[in-house]
């Protein structure tokens, strides 16, 4: 068999398409991009994914070969049926190009390509600006108020989505005002975002906000619309989750409908990635932790997790990184701020990813673009140290800007910024 669009030759009715198969294609060879033209009667192939498609959709009876992507597979069905994926991570041939994921369906889309699932909050922050926060009792002179679209959970869906992936959000606002400029932001920004529920007797979420002038800040959070996240949501998206590339979550929705939602991904094969913010009171479960494929603590966040009475320097990061890894968890990206990050996995010694000197405006999104990033690496096949690489580029450039989803960059901003500025591990 000759291998669509090139001259060499493949494995009999298997097709390499996208950047991911770079790695799982003969001798390393990248055969198929974009396979709209190459893929049978038309079709798009799915990027990233390997199979065996037909040569049209009467010879789909017979090709039961399995349709491979990374650990998990799915047969291909019988005639123009919808395929199913009980453990794909979002790689399907679809002969339909009104297939539904999830009971939602994708719009204007000839194939459903790699995607995300973010189940979080949306918040509307309130940003106010000073010179410094006032001490208890004290009042300060502000220098500027604005509000922003923000939630770590729509901000992370926005990054993803900004950044290159295709990414789903589950959550709620309130039927207010907020919430209608909250989902017309979220979708503006690519997003989907036909599971964010709408609730008549809780507002929207919203965080106050106090930045320094030096870019630090303080958030106190209302959880509004975000406190009804259920566990029933989550299950009712349990489709969408099981074909994702990959999970998404963080802690400002109920921790009942984050197990569930890392409970049902886990099941299926998908990359849980856990950003364990804002700091839980308490450590979090070894039950969920052992769940969780790379998880991304900042310092606070490390030291209530694994029990340390401070996490600041290099050695702190890793010591925490080995007790995340005895908790269950696959790998523990332990950030640093400025000073960048450490990662700590089970297959290499633990490796420090370089902070960039950038002048600092608003750290509010920095946390939220590095786990958007990271997915969005991860996602593309990368390693969890290239992925933190690219994850920190992208953070370093979020700083500089005001605001939560507004400071994001675009997938071409970080590009560009790694050429001029190459991570020297």
């Amino acid at each position: 068999m000759r291998c669509p669009g090139r001259s060499r030759s493949c494995d009999a009715g298997v097709y390499y398409v996208g950047s991911s198969a770079q790695r799982s294609a003969p001798s390393g060879r990248r055969l198929v991009v974009g396979a709209q033209r190459s893929a049978p009667s038309g079709r798009r192939l799915v990027v990233g994914a390997r199979g065996c498609p037909p040569q049209s959709s009467a010879a789909m009876s017979p090709c039961k070969r399995r349709f491979v992507a990374g650990r998990s597979f799915s047969e291909l069905g019988e005639g123009n049926q919808t395929l199913r994926a009980k453990s794909v991570h979002g790689n399907l041939y679809t002969p339909d190009p009104t297939r539904q994921i999830g009971g939602v369906a994708v719009r204007g889309r000839e194939d459903t390509r790699r995607y995300a699932v973010v189940v979080g909050s949306a918040n509307m922050d309130l940003v106010a600006t000073t010179e410094r926060v006032p001490a208890a009792g004290e009042t300060v002179t502000g220098i500027d108020f604005r509000t922003f679209p923000g939630g770590k959970g729509a901000n992370q869906a926005v990054g993803v989505a900004k950044l290159g992936g295709r990414c789903f959000l589950i959550g709620k606002v309130g039927q207010d005002a907020f919430g209608d400029s909250l989902l017309a932001s979220i979708s503006g920004a690519g997003v989907e975002v036909d599971r964010v529920g709408r609730v008549k007797d809780a507002s929207t979420g919203m965080a106050v906000i106090l930045v320094e002038s030096g870019g630090e800040n303080r958030i106190v959070v209302v959880r509004g619309a975000n406190e009804r996240v259920l566990p029933s949501d989550v299950d009712a998206a349990a489709d969408m989750i099981s074909s994702a590339a990959a999970l998404l979550v963080q802690l400002e929705v109920p921790l009942s409908a984050v197990s569930r939602a890392v409970q049902i991904a886990h099941e299926a094969g998908v990359k849980v990635i856990l950003d364990p913010g804002p700091a839980p009171a308490e450590p979090l479960p070894d039950s969920l932790l052992e769940m969780v494929d790379v998880i991304t603590p900042n310092q606070l966040e490390a030291s209530v997790l694994t029990g340390l009475t401070r996490v600041e320097s290099q050695s702190d990061a890793e010591r925490a990184g080995r007790r995340l890894l005895e908790k269950g968890v696959g790998t523990a990206v332990v950030k640093l701020g400025a000073d960048g990050a450490v990662v700590v996995s089970r297959t290499r010694e633990p490796v420090a990813i370089p902070g960039h000197r950038v002048k600092a405006v608003d750290t509010t999104a920095a946390g939220d673009t590095f786990a958007a990033a990271l997915t969005v690496g991860i996602m593309e096949g990368l390693d969890d140290v290239e992925a933190c690489v690219f994850a920190n580029a992208a953070a370093a450039i979020s700083v500089q800007r005001p605001g939560a989803q507004a400071s994001i960059p675009t997938r071409s901003e970080v590009d560009a910024f790694l050429s001029r500025h190459p991570s020297r591990l």
